[in-house]
């Protein structure tokens, strides 16, 4: 939720002092050459932008950090972000890296009269033969001491309880993407070095550009006929003609609500006020594999003020990334109250993936008296949307609402890259959000949540007042 180069590997130095390092990736970018080639390309022109955004996706991410290095990928992506950064500034453009356990994203984002230039000078640091790089003994020791001095810390704490519940009961050890002190340790010039060259090579990477680019240009730079994806729609209002498919009845309205005055209902409340059955789901339809199928729960007793909860879901790796995102929206309206509830301090529902595989997290963090009913709640959340999801205007609502924060997200070039090139790495295939957000409909809705896999649950916290619960 990166990557570094040959650049780093060059002049990092190790705890025995000053070494260069060797890669073996050859000379500088090769645009049109073997490389090139074997690169996928896709491209989303936006005449409207102001920007150019281009990300490098590498498969793998810190899952391919050698065994007792964990961390190596993270490393190479901190000193990667730095120098790049460094190398684009005068060119008015910004590099950021993200690493996850599945992949390594190197985002660039330049004015367009300089994308160019800019992610030659980026692809150059990943490709350079010899280049001096940082020192590996700084930059380990500020990662080092960040990690002791966030030790120990409920929200890290917290953050490896979760990724022990997503791991599953089977797992023999939870890696952490940005290491240990220990692990950090042993990571040395050459480990960063032999990672590079064999998981972070251009040959190895899908690349997207977003923005006022025409795709001719990246077909005359690389010599590869790159993907052209349609521009996301305007912030325009449905029309008849293109809002629904022909012959598509329009969702009926909740014979038991009064809509006349639905202005005036706050909108956390609108979904949960006026819920109708729908018909029955068929989570048939979708028969991908899952992350996980039986329920598991971890429970760490910890003298908090607060409790720390974590549900998680598997999804089938079919599942459209768009519906899950929408899923995770109405769970959050259903989990978040209006009036707030005292007992509640804060909530966040998110789509991750786990082993490439879809998964839908509500984390919660409440009062401890009150942590049990919150449990409950957000572990029946799911079946909630399955059997009754919002239904005619109150669902209309709920979708506008989504499209509208969904395009408001997509609006920063950056992160529109971003989703495509994970769109893209999951499934294949990259909808046309403009168009399909209009289809969603409270059957596929409910579909979908059916489909979930039981929750896993991960509770950290006072346990006996968690369990005890108010004036008990």
């Amino acid at each position: 939720m990166n990557v570094l180069l040959p650049l780093l590997l060059l002049t990092l130095l190790p705890l025995g002092g000053p070494q260069v390092l060797e890669s073996s990736l050859g000379g500088e970018s090769d645009p049109g050459g073997q490389a090139s080639a074997q690169r996928e390309f896709l491209v989303q022109s936006d005449p409207r932008g102001s920007l150019v955004a281009v990300t490098l996706q590498f498969p793998g991410g810190a899952g391919l950090d050698p065994q007792g290095r964990e961390g190596t990928t993270h490393l190479l992506g901190r000193w990667l972000e730095a120098e790049a950064g460094r190398r684009v500034a005068d060119l008015e453009a910004g590099v950021t890296v993200e690493v996850t356990g599945d992949d390594v994203l190197i985002t660039l984002l330049a004015p367009p009269t300089s994308w160019q230039v800019a992610l030659d000078r980026v692809e150059g640091l990943l490709s350079a033969s010899s280049s001096a790089a940082g020192d590996l003994e700084r930059l380990r020791e500020e990662h080092r001491a960040r990690l002791v001095f966030e030790s120990g810390a409920p929200v890290r704490l917290f953050e490896l309880g979760r990724s022990r519940l997503l791991a599953g009961p089977e797992a023999d050890e939870v890696r952490p993407v940005r290491g240990t002190p220990e692990s950090l340790a042993r990571i040395t010039a050459d480990d960063l070095a032999s990672h590079l060259e064999a998981h972070l090579q251009l040959s190895n990477a899908l690349t997207v550009v977003v923005g006022p680019v025409n795709p001719e240009l990246v077909h005359e730079r690389t010599g590869v006929q790159p993907r052209v994806i349609s521009a996301v729609a305007p912030f325009t209002e449905r029309s008849a003609a293109t809002s629904e498919e022909p012959g598509t009845p329009r969702t009926a309205e909740p014979a038991d609500a009064d809509t006349a005055g639905l202005s005036t209902i706050p909108t956390a409340l609108r979904t949960r006020l006026f819920r109708t059955p729908g018909p029955a789901p068929d989570p048939s339809m979708l028969t991908g594999a899952r992350a996980w199928d039986s329920r598991d729960r971890i429970a760490v007793d910890m003298e908090l003020t607060a409790a720390w909860m974590a549900v998680a879901w598997a999804f089938p790796d079919d599942a459209s990334s768009l519906l899950l995102e929408f899923l995770a929206h109405n769970l959050l309206e259903i989990l978040v109250p209006s009036p707030p509830d005292p007992g509640l301090y804060g909530a966040d529902v998110q789509v991750v993936s786990v082993g490439g595989q879809p998964v839908v997290m509500a984390s919660v963090t409440a009062d401890p008296r009150a942590a049990a009913r919150w449990e409950e709640r957000v572990a029946a959340a799911m079946e909630l949307v399955a059997q009754t999801p919002p239904q005619g205007s109150f669902f209309e609502l709920t979708r506008r609402r989504f499209r509208n924060e969904a395009l408001l997200a997509m609006s920063d070039p950056a992160e529109r890259s971003r989703r495509l090139a994970r769109d893209h790495g999951r499934t294949g295939e990259l909808a046309d959000f403009g168009r399909i957000i209009w289809q969603l409909s409270p059957e596929a809705l409910a579909q979908v949540a059916a489909s979930a896999a039981p929750p896993r649950i991960f509770v950290l916290g006072p346990l006996e007042m968690i369990q005890r619960g108010p004036g008990r």
